[in-house]
Formats: C-alpha cells, sequence, structure tokens
C-alpha cells in the first residue's frame, strides 16, 4: 500500500495551527476519528496529524505491531483530507515522549505552531509525562472531552495558569494555552474492539472502513479469515 510521505504530513502555511494527535492505534477505531474530526472544525486547524506510537511510556505496549498499527491508521484515513498520518516516533528508538516528537517536529518545520489533541484525562495526569513543564509551555493544547464531562474543580494550577477561552486565544499566543472542547460521545475503545475480535466477533462496525479486512487478513487479535 502506497503510504503519503510522513514529511508532507502537516503541509501548512506559517500561521496556521496543525493538530496533532498521537496514540498507539492498536487498533484505530471509528472513536478515533470523528472527534478530532469536530476539533479540527472547531479549531479551524489546517491539518491534524495522527503519530502512531513506538513504545508507549504511560500504557501497556501495544498488541499489533508498529508496521500493522501504521497500515491501519494510513488506511483508516485514507479518503480524508486534513487528517494525515507522520511515522516519526516509530522511526526512532526509545519510549515515544510526546515532548521529543515536538521537538523533532519544530526542527524540521520551525515556522510552524502545533496543537497538541488529548483526551481530557490524559491531560489530567500531564505531571507524570517527560519533561511535562516543558512540553506545557512548548505547545497549545486542546483537551477533548464529551458532553456530559466537567472539568476539575479546581483546576491543576498550571492548567488555571494556561486557560484559554477559546481557540482564539490559542491564535493570538504563540504556544503555551489550554482550550477545553466538548465532542460527541462516542462509546468505543481499542480494548473492547481487541476482546470483541478475540471472542470470534465481527466488529466491522466499529472500524473503518478496511480496517477490518487487514485485521483479518493478518490474523491481528485472535482473528482469522
Amino acid at each position: 500500500m502506497a503510504r503519503r510521505d510522513p514529511r508532507s504530513a502537516l503541509m501548512a502555511a506559517a500561521n496556521n495551527l496543525c493538530g496533532l494527535f498521537g496514540g498507539t492505534f492498536d487498533p484505530i477505531h471509528r472513536g478515533h476519528i470523528a472527534p478530532i474530526r469536530e476539533v479540527f472544525r472547531a479549531a479551524e486547524l489546517a491539518q491534524v496529524a495522527y503519530i502512531p506510537a513506538a513504545v508507549p511510556p504511560h500504557r501497556p505496549q501495544p498488541e499489533a505491531s508498529a508496521n500493522h498499527r501504521l497500515e491501519m491508521t494510513c488506511i483508516a484515513l485514507a479518503g480524508e483530507t486534513h487528517l494525515t498520518v507522520d511515522d516519526i516516533e516509530l522511526n526512532r528508538p526509545g519510549p515515544s515522549y510526546t515532548i521529543d516528537t515536538l521537538e523533532q517536529l519544530r526542527q524540521r518545520h520551525p515556522q510552524r505552531r502545533y496543537v497538541l489533541i488529548v483526551g481530557l484525562d490524559a491531560l489530567l495526569n500531564l505531571e507524570t509525562w517527560h519533561r511535562w513543564q516543558t512540553l506545557q509551555q512548548s505547545v497549545h493544547i486542546i483537551a477533548v472531552g464529551r458532553p456530559d464531562w466537567r472539568l476539575p474543580s479546581p483546576l491543576p494550577r498550571w492548567w488555571r495558569r494556561a486557560r484559554a477561552e477559546s481557540i482564539s486565544d490559542l491564535r493570538r499566543a504563540p504556544a503555551g494555552r489550554i482550550v477545553f472542547i466538548e465532542t460527541a460521545p462516542v462509546a468505543l475503545s481499542a480494548t473492547l474492539v481487541r476482546q470483541r475480535i478475540a471472542a470470534g466477533e465481527d466488529v466491522g462496525e466499529l472500524l473503518p472502513t478496511g480496517v477490518w479486512r487487514y485485521i483479518r487478513e493478518n490474523k491481528l487479535y485472535g482473528s482469522s479469515n
């Protein structure tokens, strides 16, 4: 399968915001797509790059290999104009620290500004991330949550200092602001998908077009043809 050049994954004008969405994508499913489309539109981002992690530092290691997860992500986003794939972390040894990825991207495209897209639950654990203070000051962050989720009260001190009330605040500052965006709920997880596959169930409706076929062809997660 032909892949898009990862170095063109974030092609955008210098003053536009480029989104970064990382994960293991083990496998990528519809819950990874619809909320990011909403964020892309709401924030008027130039693009969003999906970045599969090679060695995630905060969760168990993926079941599928890096190559399989990359291929599934490319398949899932093949029809998307503004959602792209970048294999930057898969080409780097060691843990897939977000700050290292951001610094590599800044070296590659020093004129661009980036927005890290993370779930609200993940952001609340920011202080456990590698060099988290440098990261928080070096990039804008969009925290994604469902309409029934509520921000903690009080917010952590680092969030209070960086809190933005709107996307316009992100455009006025070079980096270091955090804004919360609500997206439609998607009751789906990669763990659930893997469990259903291992149980012999058909999960085609949970996955982007082509991903279920790829999983069966490669007998991933205990599936078979």
